[in-house]
């Protein structure tokens, strides 16, 4: 059973990155960062097929990725496009929303060099590129960032 972006974590749960079976209470943890947008959030997992990145999402390697709830996948996208799109939203590394809170303005670089996020923290409000996140999931390979 996948955990949902329902489930509220600590700052204790997502200071470290839990083992694939670890278990927080009776509820197991998430999957990788694919197990979950498969599941969640086709039209994402559908543009990562298209570019052949599965393994950049399942790897014991650390990736956050923010995730557009509006994003809508086109099945004629080029798989260079397709490429592109995916790592302009990946970070190769693991950033939960307490990382995301460093400073008030910066820049993170993305997975396609020259491509970057602003991340903008206004009063409780994340956002990025000018976007505010909704929601965060924690998976056992990095977070992923739910967009507006």
């Amino acid at each position: 059973q996948q955990m949902t972006a329902n489930v509220p974590f600590t700052p204790a749960v997502i200071a470290y990155d839990p083992p694939r079976h670890y278990v927080l209470g009776s509820i197991p943890a998430p999957g990788s960062v694919l197990d979950v947008i498969t599941n969640q959030f086709k039209e994402t997992a559908a543009l990562v097929y298209r570019s052949n990145q599965q393994k950049l999402y399942t790897t014991a390697s650390p990736v956050t990725i923010f995730v557009s709830e509006s994003y809508i996948y086109d099945p004629k996208t080029p798989v260079s496009d397709a490429l592109q799109m995916s790592r302009s939203i990946t970070v190769p590394r693991r950033l939960d929303r307490t990382a995301l809170r460093y400073s008030s303005t910066f820049i993170l670089r993305t997975l396609s060099t020259p491509t970057d996020i602003l991340v903008q923290n206004i009063g409780q409000t994340t956002l990025i590129n000018n976007m505010p996140i909704v929601d965060t999931i924690e998976c056992t390979n990095g977070v992923i960032h739910i967009i507006q």
